[in-house]
């Protein structure tokens, strides 16, 4: 299970563009600017850095912090 801090890590690792330690962990990816080149890197972190396989009807999930945190929670 990963933790928000964890989440806001593997995040930074893979996307430079916004300091991830002040986001809001409830604002969209994409209000915040991401594209989904942007939202792809993030979902292969997170993939990789918990080994978990995130099915593609799933991705449209993964909007927010928030919402990985829940995801990851119940894997």
């Amino acid at each position: 299970m990963l933790n928000e801090q964890q989440i806001r890590d593997i995040i930074a690792e893979t996307n430079t563009k916004l300091d991830w330690a002040v986001q809001d962990r409830n604002a969209r990816f994409d209000a915040l600017g991401l594209d989904s080149l942007d939202r792809f890197d993030i979902l292969v972190g997170l993939q990789e850095a918990t080994g978990i396989e995130v099915p593609d009807d799933d991705v449209e999930k993964l909007h927010s912090v928030a919402a990985i945190e829940t995801y990851f929670a119940d894997k």
